[in-house]
C-alpha cells in the first residue's frame, strides 16, 4: 500500500528548481500578503468554470539532500475533466502515470501496473490535491489542507499544507505559482520534508483543446 501511495505523490507532483531558503520567490518575484482575498477567489473560480482540459510540456527538478544534486525530467502532461490525469515522461527514460477515475496505472519498459484505489480516503484526499493543484480550483481542497496565498506583479502564490497526519507522512507542504494573466499554474514545487523537494514548471500550455481517449487508457 505504501508503494501506491508513493506511486500516487509521484503523479502529483508532475501535476508542474530553486535553492535553500529561497525555494518560493527570487529577487524579481517580491512577495507580499494578498490584499483582496474575496476578488481572487471569484476570478479564480471563474476561470475554472471555463477549463475543461489542460495539456502542457513540463520539466521536473528533484532535489534530495542525501545526493547533493538535482536530478531533470522532461515530458508531456494532460488533464481532462473532472477526474483523468495523465503524465507522460520522455527524458531521461520513458515512464508514464495514468489516474482515470479511481484506478491509477504506471507503464514503463513495456510493461504497466494497474491499481484500484476505490473507497480508499488516502486516494480521495490525493485526487481534491491533485485537482486542486493542477487547476487552481482551491475550494477542491476540503478540510484536509489548509492553505496561504501571496502575491507579486505576475503572479500568485499558494501555499498548501496538509492537516491530515497521513498526508504529512509523504507530503510537508506545496507550493503552487498562478499566472494572473489567465490563473494557470506556472509552477508547482512539492517538499517532502524540510529539504527534499520536486518542481515542476508548465510551458506551452493549451486549454480545451480535444485530448485523445487512449491518452488517459487504462487497459
Amino acid at each position: 500500500m505504501r508503494r501506491f501511495y508513493i506511486s500516487v505523490i509521484t503523479c502529483l507532483l508532475t501535476i508542474a528548481v530553486l535553492a535553500g531558503n529561497s525555494l518560493v520567490s527570487s529577487a524579481a518575484d517580491q512577495f507580499m500578503a494578498l490584499k483582496d482575498k474575496q476578488a481572487f477567489r471569484k476570478e479564480l473560480a471563474e476561470k475554472n468554470q471555463s477549463v475543461h482540459s489542460i495539456q502542457a510540456k513540463f520539466l521536473q527538478e528533484k532535489y534530495l539532500d542525501v545526493f547533493s544534486k538535482t536530478v531533470k525530467s522532461e515530458g508531456c502532461f494532460f488533464w481532462q475533466s473532472p477526474d483523468k490525469i495523465c503524465l507522460d515522461y520522455s527524458s531521461p527514460t520513458k515512464y508514464k502515470i495514468v489516474i482515470n477515475g479511481d484506478k491509477l496505472k504506471t507503464e514503463t519498459g513495456g510493461r504497466s501496473s494497474v491499481v484500484s484505489a476505490k473507497g480508499n480516503p488516502m486516494m480521495d484526499q490525493m485526487s481534491n490535491l491533485i485537482s486542486a493543484c493542477m487547476t487552481g480550483n482551491l475550494d477542491a481542497l476540503g478540510s484536509d489542507f489548509r492553505y496561504e496565498v501571496r502575491e507579486s506583479a505576475s503572479q500568485y502564490l499558494v501555499t498548501i499544507e496538509p492537516v491530515s497526519q497521513m498526508v504529512k507522512k509523504y507530503i510537508a507542504k506545496m507550493e503552487i505559482r498562478l499566472d494572473r494573466r489567465d490563473m494557470s499554474v506556472v509552477k508547482l514545487v512539492m517538499f517532502e520534508n524540510a529539504t527534499d523537494y520536486t518542481s515542476y514548471t508548465f510551458t506551452e500550455k493549451k486549454f480545451n483543446e480535444t485530448i485523445p481517449s487512449a491518452v488517459f487508457s487504462i487497459r
